[in-house]
């Protein structure tokens, strides 16, 4: 899509990519190398470094480990593999026709009963419900207090990866259990 800038994610796993080509190319060129004699063989490390450098002619920087060629042609899996296959929730395909509709996102907790009332509808009828009571009551500006503090649930800590459309600021993660929210206040002692 151009035009519109990269993700770090993204840009990460695009290098991550590249890397993992780049290690693919030096485990070819290490099994061509294995078919000469022994005395004209290219050693693994000049392999690597060769690799590299052509990479960096394309202005591709890649970093091409010794010992990552070295466990692949024992028939090793790279961490790159592994990640793909074990951690990955999309396959290839479906990354490439959705990362611009998904993003990943930490979770924050929330409450199921609480859950239902977090949209757009909700929000916007709970300003104008507080703007109607203020004038109605006639309440001050130095009479409201507390409207911005937050509180924490003890229950409800857990944090983890979501996918959620691309954009979006936080995705909340509902659950049940302790619906106490606890704010914290700084309680001070004077002495007479």
């Amino acid at each position: 899509m151009p035009g519109c800038a990269l993700s770090q994610t993204k840009k990460k796993q695009i290098q991550s990519e590249l890397q993992e080509e780049a290690i693919t190319q030096a485990v070819q060129l290490c099994k061509e190398e294995e078919k000469k004699l022994a005395n004209e063989r290219t050693s693994m490390r000049a392999i690597c470094y060769k690799v590299e450098e052509e990479w960096k002619q394309k202005r591709k920087y890649v970093r091409v480990s010794r010992d990552t060629v070295h466990w692949q042609l024992q028939g090793g899996r790279s961490s790159h593999q592994f990640n793909m296959e074990t951690n990955s929730w999309l396959t290839k395909e479906e990354e490439d026709n959705h990362s611009a509709q998904l993003g990943c996102y930490w979770s924050s907790s929330l409450d199921s009963n609480h859950g239902c009332a977090v949209n757009a509808n909700t929000h916007q009828e709970w300003f104008k419900l507080l703007e109607e009571t203020i004038e109605t009551y006639q309440i001050e500006q130095d009479c409201l207090w507390a409207a911005d503090e937050t509180g924490f649930q003890p229950g409800g800590g857990v944090k983890e990866r979501v996918l959620g459309p691309a954009g979006a600021k936080i995705q909340h993660q509902q659950h049940d259990g302790n619906c106490e929210n606890s704010v914290p206040m700084e309680k001070n002692y004077h002495q007479p």
